[in-house]
């Protein structure tokens, strides 16, 4: 179970890290344009390689994902393991449950979700 827990950190803050708003965007297509669009744990393996090399704007949100990835895991731990446990981690699909789970989920990993540009 702790696996799938940190699998569910690192898709969160792949997704967070690389969905910006725009503050990574110029170093995805510096160095990671040929990352399949949408596999976004390719994509953060691919950031985190080139971690030295990146902006500091890029850097800063990183940093700040990672932070906001922290508050996710406690907030919706338990909902995961209600909701969303018999998910195979990868591609999305445990944020894709959490958001189809969304009438269901604690008034605390809402917030937590609501607090990061995930929606659900």
């Amino acid at each position: 179970m702790k696996k799938l827990t940190l699998i569910l950190i690192t898709v969160l803050i792949a997704v967070a890290s690389v969905s910006a708003k725009g503050e990574c965007k110029a170093d995805r297509e510096k160095f990671c344009k040929d990352v399949k669009k949408g596999d976004m744990g390719a994509m953060h393996t691919c950031m985190k390689s080139h971690e030295a090399e990146l902006s500091e704007a890029c850097k800063s949100h990183r940093t700040e994902a990672r932070e906001k990835s922290k508050e996710i895991k406690k907030a919706c731990k338990k909902d995961y393991k209600k909701l969303c446990k018999g998910v195979q981690p990868g591609s999305g699909r445990i944020i894709k449950c959490l958001k189809e789970k969304d009438a269901q989920l604690s008034a605390d990993c809402k917030g937590a979700l609501a607090s990061t540009n995930i929606e659900h």
